[in-house]
């Protein structure tokens, strides 16, 4: 996993200062989707007899959802592409978990396994930081301690944890975010409340899904949502500052969360005088995986995710990467034959719940659904004559 930022990607995990220095949670908004529906529609409608009420029917629906519709930031260009590159990045997030727990089947120290994965990466982006100023590679830096500690209990946990499980658990970042942000003052919304009471449920269903139980590496997994959430933070936070950085910045990170990782190998192999065998690395398939971590779901996923975010709202971005973990789940079934038993799905199935409601309004939900029900009566009416 790796946190987004962007020109447009304020991400609604991190919230969006507004002009009083204040922060709000970006929340997904179906009155701006039907109204920019509704707009599209109207345009493309010739003046052709019987399709003059039809428009004006059209426009006073806008009316009724204007005060709804917002459309700061939309870019005309149609962006399916880019919501396709973004649907890659969650599918390339989420197979790193399977990848990750397949190289820890080696017998290598995790923490050299980490090392390595991020030098490959570092190596990877240098060139996007190569001359780009001291502000973008101290803001990187600072971000990265705290991408590290993401990636690290990451690593930790999937020594004794599943991947699917990890994966979900990952995936709390978007209501970890705003509790951070109501420690620091914001007011929390009752939806987040709810969020975090369906969001233990969900850990608890996948902690406690089977015989075993709840696992050590299941409470180290815990700290990716909280290391990942306080990075998103951080990102939006210096992307005001360097707009138009993002890959310079995640550069950066990279950078540090390898230096973290080389520190932390150094301790635990006695300054890398017992690192073990480490010719098994060079055995295709944990090569292979290594190179996948380092170079595939690490760097090009960060330069992809990129690319795209400037044409995807973050509230879109939001929907998509929480996918992220059923990725993670499809793959660890193929690779590593982990199967969530019904109540690791359910517990699943719950979290990705806990982190859409944070994302959706309920009040503009509530409002559109009469409205766009009269349009679905009025649509089959006419299809009937």
């Amino acid at each position: 996993h790796m946190p987004g930022f962007g020109r447009r990607h304020q991400p609604c995990l991190a919230g969006k200062m507004d002009g009083g220095g204040g922060s709000k949670v970006q929340t997904f908004d179906p009155l701006a989707l039907v109204g920019r529906k509704n707009k599209g529609r109207a345009s493309s409608t010739t003046s052709s007899s019987g399709t003059t009420s039809l428009l004006e029917r059209q426009e006073s629906l806008e009316g009724e959802l204007e005060e709804g519709v917002s459309l700061e930031g939309t870019d005309e260009k149609d962006n399916t592409i880019y919501k396709a590159m973004l649907v890659v990045v969650a599918l390339l997030w989420g197979s790193n978990f399977g990848a990750l727990k397949y190289l820890d089947t080696c017998g290598v120290d995790v923490s050299l396994l980490t090392s390595m994965r991020f030098l490959l990466a570092s190596v990877a982006l240098l060139p996007f930081l190569w001359g780009k100023g001291m502000p973008v590679l101290k803001a990187g830096l600072e971000v990265g301690l705290w991408v590290t500690l993401g990636y690290i209990t990451q690593a930790i946990g999937l020594e004794t944890t599943e991947a699917s499980k990890s994966a979900f658990i990952c995936s709390l970042t978007v209501v970890v975010v705003p509790l951070i942000q109501g420690l620091l003052g914001k007011k929390i919304a009752p939806t987040t409340w709810t969020a975090c009471g369906l969001a233990v449920l969900g850990v608890g269903l996948l902690t406690l899904q089977g015989a075993t139980g709840p696992v050590i590496g299941d409470l180290w997994s815990l700290g990716q949502p909280l290391g990942f959430g306080i990075a998103f933070m951080r990102i939006e936070h210096y992307m005001k500052q360097l707009p138009g950085k993002a890959i310079p910045l995640a550069a950066a990170q990279m950078i540090s969360v390898f230096g973290v990782s080389a520190v932390w190998a150094a301790v635990t192999t006695g300054m890398f005088q017992n690192t073990g065998d480490l010719s098994i690395l060079f055995d295709t398939p944990h090569f292979l995986s290594l190179l996948y971590t380092g170079l595939i779901s690490s760097a090009l996923a960060v330069v992809i995710e990129s690319a795209a975010l400037e044409y995807v709202s973050s509230e879109e971005t939001s929907i998509i990467f929480s996918t992220e973990p059923l990725f993670a789940a499809a793959t660890s079934a193929v690779v590593l034959g982990e199967r969530l038993k019904p109540s690791g799905i359910l517990g699943g199935f719950v979290i990705l719940s806990a982190c859409l409601l944070t994302q959706v309004d309920l009040t503009s939900l509530a409002t559109v659904l009469p409205i766009l029900s009269r349009v679905a009566d009025e649509g089959s009416q006419r299809t009937q004559d």
